[in-house]
């Protein structure tokens, strides 16, 4: 395991700190440095009971960008605090301009993770493509034969 493995490691965990100061850290830290391995969690800090914290997860899952994160974004749009519903909203944009190449010439796409072919899905007016089986976009690449 090297040194960003670690930090990654770590921060996940940081997520679920009693401190909210932390988890919200943790979130931000975890979306500069951009690793899919945090997805998931951030997703569930998504649901966190402090708003702060929610706020920073929507933010990191847009810098990511991983289409796992369209529909738990698309849920946080009805969330209580305003601003952690126009940070989701500015997460989902950034990521549908990011997809819009990818969604035009997605029959060519395969994800170098599972070598499977990439499915194309539109979820309340976004359009996204996804891998079909890892569901992520990060790994999508063009097939060349």
């Amino acid at each position: 395991m090297d040194k960003v493995d670690e930090l990654v490691d770590g921060l996940i965990k940081e997520l679920r700190d009693k401190d909210p100061i932390i988890r919200w850290i943790a979130a931000w830290a975890l979306g500069e440095i951009g690793d899919n391995r945090a997805v998931e969690p951030l997703i569930a800090a998504l649901r966190d009971e402090n708003p702060v914290v929610r706020w920073r997860a929507a933010g990191a899952l847009g810098e990511i960008g991983d289409n796992r994160a369209v529909e738990p974004l698309i849920a946080a749009l009805r969330d209580e605090y305003l601003d952690v519903r126009e940070i989701a909203k500015n997460a989902l944009e950034s990521m549908k301009k990011a997809n819009e190449p990818l969604y035009n010439s997605y029959p060519n796409l395969i994800c170098s993770k599972c070598y499977l072919s990439a499915e194309k899905k539109k979820v309340k007016g976004f359009k996204f493509v996804f891998c079909r089986g890892c569901g992520s976009s990060a790994y999508l690449e063009m097939n060349v034969k």
